[in-house]
C-alpha cells in the first residue's frame, strides 16, 4: 500500500495516494510492523505536504512527530534526520 500511494503521489492522484497511505497505516498497525509504522507516517507526511490541502500540514507535523518518537524507540538515528527534513518542507 506504502509503494502504491507513493506511485499515485507521483502521478498527481493524492486522493488515491491518502487512500493507499491510510490502508498501509492500519496494515502495518493490524501485523505489526514496528519499522514499517514510522516508515508509512514518514511517507504519509511528506504526501500531505505536497498536496498541502487545508489541514494536511498540521496533520503532516502529527505523524512526523509520531515517527520520529518510533525510529527513536527503536533506534534508528539516520531516519530521525529524514523525518526531520520532511518537516522542514511544512
Amino acid at each position: 500500500e506504502k509503494f502504491a500511494g507513493i506511485a499515485a503521489t507521483r502521478a498527481g492522484r493524492f486522493d488515491e495516494a491518502i487512500e493507499h497511505f491510510e490502508a498501509a497505516l492500519r496494515q502495518a498497525h493490524e501485523l505489526p510492523h514496528k519499522i514499517e509504522q514510522p516508515e508509512v507516517r514518514r511517507w504519509y507526511a511528506y504526501i500531505l505536504i505536497e498536496r498541502n490541502a487545508p489541514g494536511d500540514v498540521g496533520k503532516a507535523r502529527t505523524l512526523i512527530a509520531e515517527a520520529i518518537a518510533m525510529y527513536t524507540t527503536i533506534g534508528m538515528p539516520l531516519h530521525i534526520e529524514l523525518a526531520e527534513r520532511v518537516l522542514e518542507r511544512a
